[in-house]
C-alpha cells in the first residue's frame, strides 16, 4: 500500500532533522540528508527556473539524471530478479521514497524553526564530524 509507505517515508524525513534538536553531535550521516537536498534543488530550480532560464535547465538536468540512476537501478534488479516489471515499478518507488523523505525533511526544518533549534542543528552540521563540545575523544565511545 503506497500511502501508508508514503507515511512511513514521510515521517523518517521529519525525524531525521528533528533529531538535531538535541543532539550534540551530528546524529545522522550526510546520505540521510540527501533527499532534503534533492527535494529543495528541484523546488528551488524549477520555482527559479521561470524566472531565469537557466535554473529552468538545471532542473531539468537534475530530474533526468535522476531518471536515469533510477532506471539503471531498476534493469540491475530486474535482470537479478529476472523479471521485468521492476523496470516500471522501482523507478516510481524510488522516485516517491525520496521525494517523500525529502519533504518530510524539510517539515522538520520548519519545526526546528519553530523550535528555535536550527541554529543548533546549523551548528551539528557545520562542526568537524568526530568532534563535540568535549573534544574529540569524547566521541570515541
Amino acid at each position: 500500500d503506497y500511502v501508508s509507505f508514503w507515511r512511513h517515508n514521510w515521517a523518517d524525513g521529519v525525524w531525521t532533522v528533528l533529531a538535531f534538536a538535541r543532539a550534540d553531535l551530528m546524529p545522522v550521516r550526510w546520505r540521510h540528508l540527501a533527499p532534503a537536498c534533492l527535494v529543495l534543488g528541484l523546488l528551488a530550480t524549477g520555482l527559479l527556473g521561470l524566472l531565469w532560464r537557466p535554473l529552468g535547465w538545471l532542473f531539468v538536468a537534475i530530474a533526468v539524471l535522476y531518471s536515469l540512476a533510477a532506471l539503471a537501478l531498476s534493469l540491475r534488479i530486474a535482470t537479478d530478479e529476472k523479471d521485468w516489471r521492476y523496470v516500471f515499478t522501482v523507478p516510481f518507488t524510488i522516485a516517491s521514497m525520496h521525494f517523500m523523505r525529502g519533504m518530510g525533511s524539510l517539515w522538520g526544518v520548519v519545526r526546528l524553526f519553530g523550535e528555535g533549534r536550527v541554529v543548533h542543528a546549523i551548528r551539528l552540521v557545520l562542526r568537524p564530524q568526530g568532534t563535540s563540545k568535549l573534544g574529540p575523544l569524547a566521541s570515541n565511545g
